[in-house]
């Protein structure tokens, strides 16, 4: 799992940067916006969140914020992981 959202978190943050650069130049909606969608969808489907509003999520937190790393944010999720699943630890 955790070689899964190293991926997973890399990409997003790679969409992330694409859409946002391609909005400060005039293009607020291009592909790469829907991509991070995507991803971060996945994430939350897999760590088996539940919230009333994705912005509430620690998928959205995590990957929405620059104050930590590509791998902090995977240890991040990695833990709400082993909370929501604990029967496969």
């Amino acid at each position: 799992m955790r070689r899964a959202l190293e991926r997973m978190v890399r990409a997003a943050s790679k969409a992330k940067s694409m859409d946002e650069g391609l909005m400060a130049k005039g293009y607020p909606s291009n592909p790469y916006g829907d991509i991070f969608g995507e991803i971060a969808d996945a994430i939350f489907y897999l760590l088996n969140e539940k919230t009333c509003r994705f912005e509430d999520s620690l998928t959205y937190i995590a990957l929405n914020t620059d104050a930590i790393t590509e791998e902090s944010k995977v240890e991040i999720l990695m833990m709400q992981y082993k909370k929501n699943q604990p029967a496969l630890f």
